[in-house]
């Protein structure tokens, strides 16, 4: 009987500990993508590390530079066609330009459709500096391709519809020398389709280095060339699927619970 009680017990701790994985998986406000292959959502994007996709010219177009001059430090900017440029975003048209929702590639991935962009870090590879934090990533849908004063009004950018921040301090870890260089795309960012509910201009507000400072080179965001976006594996089961397992777990739990308690009756 206290054999039995034991192993209930321990079942019942064992099963809190993975619900509480469960629980900070759904909550998390952080994802770490300093390891190869890692993923991680925010406010229902999905943020993978990529270590496979191809890059280059050819392959890729670039729509959003951002390097800080003068130091390091935290850097941010947007992409738009109006110059000058009103934060860290680099002038060159090839590199800064508006973008229009059909330039976005579709990808599906566990059943979702997302709109997928990629993101270059450029960070030194000293192990001191090689580390970079995204801690702002918001997208907006605007009718001109040259949006401008957003120190005034955030909402010069257009409607925003999709905000990493949802409502805490969220960010995005990553590690510059997972890729192989300079024009190696160190993360996708897949954001629900969903969203884009017209054929505006995508305007994309990011910021690096509140938590992990921006130190050296610059930051890229570009979209695939020809259509059809890019799914690497491994995929994360999606929420739903976390909740399904949970649910289970907790079936588990409250049964044997009852058997502890009728042996011990």
């Amino acid at each position: 009987m206290n054999k039995k009680i034991q192993l209930s017990g321990a079942f019942f701790a064992m099963a809190l500990i993975v619900l509480g994985g469960f629980s900070n998986r759904a909550g998390a406000t952080t994802v770490d993508l300093t390891t190869a292959g890692a993923s991680g959502t925010i406010n229902g994007a999905l943020y993978q590390q990529n270590t496979s996709q191809p890059s280059g010219t050819g392959f890729i177009d670039s729509f959003l530079r951002i390097e800080k001059t003068g130091g390091g430090g935290a850097e941010q900017g947007y992409n738009t066609d109006f110059r000058p440029v009103e934060f860290d975003e680099k002038t060159d048209h090839n590199f800064t330009r508006s973008i229009k929702v059909s330039d976005v590639p579709m990808v599906t991935i566990n059943n979702t459709v997302y709109r997928q962009f990629f993101l270059d870090v450029n960070e030194p590879s000293s192990r001191a500096a090689r580390l970079i934090s995204m801690d702002q990533f918001d997208v907006y849908l605007s009718s001109t391709g040259s949006p401008t004063n957003f120190s005034a009004n955030p909402n010069n950018l257009g409607e925003r519809i999709y905000s990493m921040d949802a409502g805490e301090d969220s960010t995005v870890q990553m590690d510059a020398t997972l890729g192989v260089g300079s024009g190696h795309y160190d993360a996708i960012i897949n954001v629900p389709d969903e969203l884009f509910t017209r054929n505006d201009f995508v305007v994309i507000f990011a910021r690096f280095g509140d938590t992990d400072i921006a130190t050296g080179g610059f930051e890229e965001f570009a979209v695939k060339q020809g259509g059809g976006g890019f799914a690497p594996t491994p995929i994360p089961l999606p929420a739903s699927a976390w909740m399904g397992l949970s649910t289970m777990a907790a079936i588990a739990v409250v049964g044997m619970i009852r058997k502890a308690r009728t042996a011990r009756a």
